[in-house]
C-alpha cells in the first residue's frame, strides 16, 4: 500500500533521516506515480540531500516544467538557498510568465536581497497542541495556482510540521 510507505516516509524525515525517509518515499512512488503526494515528499527529500535534478523531475512528472521550476524554487527558498531559488523561479516564469505565485515569490526574494532589514528569517516554532490529521499531512509550496485543477498546483492547507524539517505534501 503505497499510503504506508508515504506516512513511514513522513516519519523518517520528521527523525532527520532523510536517507531513508528518501527510500521509503521512492517505494511508494513506484507504486503509485502518478500520486503528487509522493513525489511531493520525494522531492522534498531530495532537496535535502542536494540532488536538485532529481527532485525536479519528480515535481515535472506530476506538474509540469513552470510548477515543477517553482515547486523547486520554492523548496530552496524554505531552506534559506535564496540564489538557487531565484534561479528557478526565473526558469519557471520564462516557461509561463502568468505564473503569478513565481512572480510573488521572485518578487519577495528581490525586496529582500534590497533591504536586508526585511529579509525573509526562518519562523520560530511556537510549542503548540498537536495538530489533528484529517487524511493527510499538507505543505503549503505558496499560493494555488489560478486556473488549474487542485492537483495541479500545491495549496496552502492544514500543516503538519516535524520538529525541525517541512514536509511537503498536497491533496
Amino acid at each position: 500500500e503505497a499510503s504506508v510507505y508515504n506516512y513511514l516516509g513522513l516519519h523518517y524525515d520528521r527523525r532527520g533521516m532523510p536517507a531513508e525517509a528518501a527510500a521509503t518515499f521512492a517505494q511508494a512512488v513506484q507504486l503509485k506515480p502518478t500520486e503528487p503526494l509522493y513525489r511531493n515528499n520525494l522531492a522534498h527529500v531530495l532537496v535535502q540531500v542536494g540532488k536538485l535534478s532529481e527532485a525536479y523531475e519528480h515535481l515535472h512528472a506530476v506538474h509540469g516544467e513552470a510548477v515543477a521550476y517553482y515547486n523547486l524554487g520554492y523548496l530552496l527558498h524554505r531552506r534559506g538557498q535564496r540564489e538557487a531559488a531565484v534561479q528557478h523561479l526565473t526558469a519557471a516564469l520564462r516557461r509561463d510568465p502568468s505564473l503569478t505565485p513565481a512572480r510573488q515569490l521572485l518578487a519577495e526574494l528581490s525586496l529582500a536581497a534590497a533591504s536586508p532589514a526585511t529579509a525573509v528569517r526562518p519562523v520560530p516554532r511556537v510549542a503548540a497542541a498537536p495538530p489533528q490529521r484529517t487524511g493527510g499531512v499538507q505543505f503549503p509550496l505558496g499560493a494555488p495556482i489560478q486556473g488549474q485543477s487542485p492537483s495541479a498546483g500545491y495549496r496552502p492547507t492544514e500543516m503538519v510540521p516535524p520538529p525541525e524539517l517541512p514536509v511537503i505534501a498536497i491533496l
